[in-house]
């Protein structure tokens, strides 16, 4: 009647474990305020991911599965922006705008150029 069949229950046990790992490590954080005054709680979080990911990578024996460019853009990374979108502070955002968009501007010149110029070389070689 009772048998290990890890293989029907490895999909919502890895997700079961990811979930909980997480939560603990982000009560965890919040328990241990120093931590998280040195180091950002999102880096933490990353770590506690690698550290699972390199556990489950070790401890199966097929291929991990991927995942793909759509479910990333469409599933996960809206929830992430819209957050950060929401609970961003108005009034610092406003006072801050020309410097934001200096940075942009910089950031994306220096990228734009910095592609080209190494393309450039590369086609060079």
């Amino acid at each position: 009647v009772v048998s290990l069949d890890y293989a029907h229950v490895q999909v919502p046990f890895e997700i079961t474990l990811w979930i909980l790992l997480a939560s603990l490590a982000k009560m965890g954080f919040h328990l241990a305020p120093k931590v998280s005054s040195l180091v950002p709680e999102s880096c933490l979080l990353i770590v506690v991911g690698l550290l699972v990911g390199m556990i489950i990578l070790v401890a199966r024996e097929q291929s991990p599965p991927v995942m793909s460019t759509d479910v990333f853009f469409f599933y996960l990374l809206p929830p992430i922006v819209l957050d950060a979108g929401y609970f961003m502070p108005i009034r610092p955002f406003f006072e801050n705008v020309g410097t934001i968009l200096w940075y942009a501007l910089v950031g994306t010149l220096w990228n734009a150029f910095g592609i080209a110029f190494s393309l450039y070389a590369i086609c060079q070689v």
